[in-house]
């Protein structure tokens, strides 16, 4: 896991991004394993960011449950740019 900054909007309310980073072997016709690595950008926002920021450190193991969603932005180049988060409901630590 790596954990970004805590951050708090306009209005006061605390939102924290973080990344998870899952290896998940398998082997398509039996023979060598092949691995990969996927990765999930997880946002957490009020109570739930701070406690994220409070109670998990870079490299933990952590439990994530929530809504996958779509955001949008419009980049540099002035192109419209779409990305899949998951928008945390519940996370707990499970150690290292």
């Amino acid at each position: 896991m790596e954990k970004g900054e805590l951050m708090s909007t306009s209005l006061n309310i605390f939102h924290i991004g973080f990344r998870l980073e899952n290896l998940v072997t398998h082997s398509a016709d039996g023979s060598d394993d092949e691995r990969k690595t996927y990765v999930l950008d997880i946002e957490a926002w009020g109570n739930l960011a701070e406690d994220v920021d409070r109670n998990v450190r870079n490299g933990m193991l952590v439990l994530v449950e929530g809504s996958l969603v779509s955001r949008s932005y419009i980049d540099r180049m002035k192109r419209m740019q779409y990305r899949m988060v998951v928008k945390a409901a519940e996370i707990i630590a499970l150690g290292t």
